[in-house]
């Protein structure tokens, strides 16, 4: 296993991050960085050793415990859909999307798993029905 400086890979993430766009405030004691953006859904970015867990959550909207079956039916279409992302609905039926990055942060190895990263959620807008679910 390599040993990472976790602080150092989250300073290169949120500085990657506001390159892009994002407003990006560290916690380094959490080893946590929250990344906001005015266009693009919000990140929370959580390091470890071995990488840096990305999610992203979206509330749960007006037929998400009227049609349970329907919501989980669309999340599961997003999940084999997917290509690096994970999506779950939590006991509150808010919708979690996660993403496991290896290794040390690179900036050609992070923009590329940001495009796949949004494009999974481009991929999940496609679904059909699936605004009902979200708001």
């Amino acid at each position: 296993m390599v040993n990472f400086d976790v602080s150092a890979e989250l300073n290169n993430y949120a500085t990657h991050l506001r390159f892009l766009g994002y407003e990006v405030e560290v916690q380094l004691q959490e080893k946590v960085l929250f990344a906001t953006h005015s266009r693009k859904s919000n990140i929370l970015v959580q390091a470890f050793q071995e990488g840096a867990l990305l999610t992203s959550v979206y509330k749960q909207g007006p037929d998400a415990a009227r049609d349970r079956l329907g919501y989980l039916e669309r999340v599961n279409q997003a999940n084999q859909k997917a290509a690096v992302s994970r999506f779950c609905v939590d006991n509150d039926a808010d919708l979690s999307i996660e993403a496991f990055i290896t290794g040390a942060y690179s900036q050609q190895g992070f923009a590329r798993f940001l495009e796949l990263w949004e494009n999974d959620f481009q991929k999940l807008s496609e679904i059909d029905g699936i605004e009902r679910f979200l708001s």
